[in-house]
């Protein structure tokens, strides 16, 4: 038996929401403190995206950073 497809009647959701119910919504996961509560992002991670970055997409040859000496190769 075949998947159906996503307008698919059960598939379909709801009617869609209006904008101040969908702004209640989200406003109750923030203080229910399930979205924004994540620690910021350290100097390493931030290097280490950089590094990712570089590797799929080629080194930046425009953009130079800074980078303290203990940071570097994390």
């Amino acid at each position: 038996m075949s998947k159906p497809s996503p307008q698919h009647p059960e598939l379909m959701g709801g009617p869609p929401l209006s904008a101040r119910v969908a702004y209640e919504e989200w406003q109750a996961h923030v203080d229910a403190g399930r979205i924004g509560k994540r620690p910021s992002t350290t100097p390493a991670q931030l290097l280490r995206h950089m590094r990712n970055e570089e590797v799929l997409l080629g080194r930046a040859v425009s953009v130079k950073v800074h980078v303290r000496e203990d940071l570097r190769g994390r």
